[in-house]
């Protein structure tokens, strides 16, 4: 929502909004939120490891090591403590793998979009042509473009959000790519990251992750195998209905019919997701039918 026209800011207030969304975004603060619980179990870690431990009695252990004491009598209680340590530390290296590949998700997909998006521009001039009507810095709306896409914003910077860029489908689809990715697709995507990461490196500690509840990682982002299918088949589920329910009742809406079968198709993608998530639109939505707009509420 915006109560100012955003495209009439100076390239510094575009700058600050951009940092502003981007700290701002769920991504980055469960990055933070999943530094301070590595911080944490490395404090516990430490304060175990200078505990001064009591090996002799085997009321001291847990109850899951002293069955393991009584069904296995040549087990220590040092061989458990040490056991209970090395997993604790395979623990605190997981959730560390965890912290990075969170970091270099964020990194490589607004990589992505920097590149993207200006290669887009370079071959289509006239959208570059858009920018200069508009003294648009190429450079800060790629950024804050980006950004705003990737964090589910919802923001752009030019009057009328993505109006004047309803031809250029090749931007759209870079949009929506960076709008799924930052959104709902997260937590399967990530999942997929650590899973392509431990197939290289650290592969004890991706392992663990891919094993591991939620509740035992403490990342509110990161679901088991299944969920995470499961999340996957309903957001494609969702679009699929909603792009047949949205075809059959706004095609030949006023703001589509100046575009070709192919854009429209792009157009009509472009909304639906947008409906879903950032809010970003090619369309005056007063335009649209009222059955549509039931359909974006119920959607929404």
């Amino acid at each position: 929502m915006s109560v100012v026209e955003i495209e009439f800011s100076s390239n510094t207030q575009l700058l600050i909004f951009t940092f502003l969304m981007f700290v701002g975004g769920d991504i980055f603060i469960s990055i933070v939120a999943l530094q301070c619980s590595i911080s944490k179990l490395n404090r516990t870690r430490r304060q175990d490891e200078n505990k001064p431990r009591n090996l002799s009695p085997i009321s001291s252990t847990s109850s899951h090591d002293r069955m393991e004491v009584m069904n296995d009598p040549e087990k220590s209680n040092a061989e458990i403590v040490v056991s209970e340590s090395d997993s604790h530390l395979l623990k605190c290296k997981s959730i560390q793998l965890l912290f990075f590949v969170v970091i270099g998700y964020v990194l490589v997909n607004h990589i992505l979009g920097f590149i993207m998006i200006p290669i887009y521009l370079a071959m289509f001039p006239s959208t570059k042509d858009v920018l200069k009507r508009r003294r648009l810095n190429p450079f800060t709306f790629v950024l804050f473009t980006t950004v705003s896409s990737f964090t589910n914003c919802g923001f752009i910077p030019t009057n009328g959000n993505m109006i004047v860029f309803k031809k250029n489908s090749g931007l759209l689809l870079i949009l929506i790519s960076q709008i799924l990715v930052g959104n709902t697709l997260y937590p399967p995507c990530l999942r997929f990251c650590v899973w392509f990461f431990g197939k290289f490196f650290m592969k004890a500690e991706a392992k663990y992750l891919l094993e591991s509840r939620r509740e035992e990682i403490r990342y509110f982002h990161w679901l088991p195998a299944r969920n995470s299918k499961l999340l996957l088949f309903t957001v494609i589920g969702f679009f699929l209905v909603q792009f047949v329910m949205f075809c059959c009742m706004g095609w030949n809406s006023e703001g589509l019919r100046e575009l070709n079968n192919y854009e429209r198709v792009i157009g009509v993608l472009f909304q639906v997701v947008n409906s879903r998530y950032s809010g970003e639109t090619i369309l005056d939505l007063w335009k649209l039918a009222p059955a549509v707009w039931v359909l974006f509420i119920f959607m929404m």
